[in-house]
């Protein structure tokens, strides 16, 4: 068996990681394969090298050893966060029984080895997990809101009275009233506090990412108006 690392499973996947296309597929499959190894090990076929189907990481990296009390340690890492040294064997009648050995060395090893490769186990869940985590939405700041609704049309023209315009948004967006009557008078027109191009340009991404293709023309052209 190969020395212990920091844990030579990751090693080996970050490296073949760098060297595919589709990473979600060989994250996906690699569970997969492990899944299907730590059962009962029948159906698990490691790759052969002379046709190039290398769709497994961990099956030239390292000699399991015994397979029946590896997977046993496997699992019983998953479940309860440690193991307890121990070797079980398989009857003429297919059934799990405890056998008694002389010398532990090996089988710690199995155990050492069976403990890291449930930790990669882990490691490829959370992984996985986290390619497919959706990022999380930055919210918009009191300012970016007010352009939001002023692309939507809300009619904050000079003919609505400030106050009462911003006494409606506070209870509408749980703002303080008086920075958004402040803020009212910069929504529509020109470069200013309001109009920023970094602002412009956070409402432009959330009307796009919402399929509001005009408007997205439309702040578009007034972000290059800005910059002049």
């Amino acid at each position: 068996m190969q020395e212990e690392t920091e844990n030579y499973f990751i090693e080996a996947f970050e490296e073949r990681l760098t060297e595919v296309k589709h990473t979600k597929y060989l994250i996906k499959n690699e569970i997969n394969q492990i899944e299907v190894f730590t059962s009962d090990g029948r159906d698990f076929k490691p790759f052969d090298k002379d046709y190039n189907y290398d769709t497994s990481c961990f099956s030239d990296v390292v000699d399991f050893g015994n397979r029946v009390s590896f997977n046993n340690y496997f699992h019983q890492y998953l479940m309860h966060g440690e193991c307890e040294l121990g070797i079980m064997g398989v009857t003429e009648e297919n059934e799990l029984v405890p056998i008694d050995i002389d010398d532990d060395e090996p089988l710690i090893a199995v155990m050492k080895e069976a403990i890291l490769f449930a930790q990669y186990y882990e490691w490829l869940i959370n992984l996985q997990s986290a390619q497919t985590k959706k990022p999380a939405k930055e919210p918009l700041s009191q300012k970016e809101k007010l352009l939001a609704l002023h692309y939507l049309k809300i009619d904050f023209g000079e003919n609505q009275n400030n106050k009462n315009m911003a006494k409606v948004l506070s209870l509408i967006l749980g703002l303080g009233e008086e920075n958004i009557r402040k803020n009212l008078s910069y929504v529509s027109a020109g470069k200013n506090e309001v109009r920023t191009e970094n602002n412009l340009k956070k409402v432009l991404q959330l009307f796009k990412n919402e399929g509001f293709n005009d408007l997205a023309t439309t702040i578009n052209q007034d972000i290059e108006k800005i910059k002049k």
